[in-house]
């Protein structure tokens, strides 16, 4: 038998209530010694070294929101902090995650690292929405750093059927995104020494449910006279072929512009023959283009590596932008010329008013001198 079987009921209970005892007073020592430990960490005691407080972070980004849909949910977005980002002695707002809620649920965290100045980054509007594929949903952009003077972004699309905005690999960290045209986006990757930005234009292809490299990078004007026809990297090939020729006849018109205008001048400063020949050459120069851009987008469209029955539907889409930057060109032509012309006429008109201000004075003169001379011979 053990020895707490050999007590008595009393000398047993008796012998419980000193275990007792001893155990309590050896927790109310142990609360004592976490109680100090806590205060140590507030309170300078004496042989003790008190911590020092971490630094306030500095105020974040404002929270996002938006209808991915006219007819659908809310998407709010704010940015958490990661460990150490975002104090007041960072330069930048450092690491963390976009953080993604519905209905005051998170549904997706986004890591993101802000490495771009505090000065270039604006809490208010620092996310940037819009459908960019053109697919009816919208997406979102965000800045990440800066490399000679653009603002690298991020771009991420929103997908329907996961409910989740994905990382668009092809196109992040690759420049400042922008909006060109409907399905497309356009690339600014850099700012040389003298101020010529590298562009490039990219299209979403929802045949191919990817981003594809355009030939043709389009301008601000150039977007004005795009066509919803030709939208997108593979867009419907007989509607977008219909969009095509009405810009070649637009492209015609605007040459025929140019040389009728200028044959006049070479008319005037040269000769009919040389200004005929000019004409001529002008039209021949055209269609030497025209042959060189059904070229280099049949080339263009293998290289991007399009199933075959995609090639007319991408080859009509080059062929559309390319044509899109060449009467940007055209028009740029012309009202150069109808500058230099209205100059011309400016210095013609200021040479000839002098010119008929002085033809009286000078008849006059010359009337006078025939009547001095009969004054003369009559005198002797």
């Amino acid at each position: 038998m053990t020895a707490m079987q050999d007590m008595t009921p009393t000398r047993a209970a008796s012998s419980l209530r000193k275990t007792a005892s001893r155990a309590s007073a050896s927790l109310r020592m142990g609360g004592v010694v976490l109680a100090l430990g806590v205060l140590g960490g507030c309170v300078s005691l004496p042989g003790m070294q008190a911590n020092v407080a971490p630094a306030e972070p500095t105020k974040g980004l404002e929270p996002q929101k938006v209808n991915v849909a006219s007819d659908a949910v809310t998407y709010h977005f704010d940015f958490v902090f990661g460990d150490g980002a975002g104090t007041a002695s960072s330069k930048h707002f450092g690491a963390g995650f976009i953080v993604v809620t519905q209905d005051g649920k998170e549904v997706q965290a986004i890591a993101h690292n802000f490495e771009l100045p505090r000065s270039a980054l604006d809490r208010q509007g620092w996310m940037q929405f819009g459908d960019l594929n053109n697919d009816g949903w919208q997406d979102f952009m965000v800045p990440h750093r800066m490399t000679n003077g653009v603002t690298v972004m991020s771009l991420y699309e929103y997908d329907s059927k996961a409910e989740r905005f994905a990382p668009v690999g092809k196109l992040s960290g690759l420049g400042e995104i922008s909006r060109a045209a409907p399905g497309c986006v356009q690339v600014t990757r850099a700012l040389t020494a003298e101020g010529a930005a590298d562009r490039q234009n990219f299209c979403y292809s929802k045949q191919t449910g990817q981003w594809v490299a355009q030939i043709a990078p389009l301008s601000a004007d150039d977007v004005l006279d795009a066509d919803a026809g030709c939208a997108g990297a593979t867009p419907d090939a007989k509607a977008c072929r219909k969009s095509r020729m009405a810009l070649e006849k637009t492209l015609k018109g605007e040459l025929q512009t140019y040389g009728k205008s200028y044959q006049g001048v070479l008319t005037e400063s040269k000769n009919k023959q040389y200004a005929a020949r000019f004409v001529r050459n002008t039209n021949v120069e055209h269609r030497a283009w025209l042959r060189y851009r059904d070229a280099r987008c049949n080339a263009y469209v293998r290289e991007q590596g399009f199933d075959r029955k995609l090639f007319d539907s991408a080859i009509e889409a080059c062929r559309y932008d390319l044509s899109v930057a060449q009467l940007h060109e055209y028009r740029l032509r012309n009202a150069r010329l109808a500058e230099t012309m209205a100059a011309d006429d400016a210095g013609e008109e200021a040479t000839a008013k002098p010119a008929a201000e002085a033809a009286p004075e000078a008849a006059a003169a010359t009337a006078a001198e025939p009547a001095d001379a009969d004054k003369a011979v009559a005198k002797q």
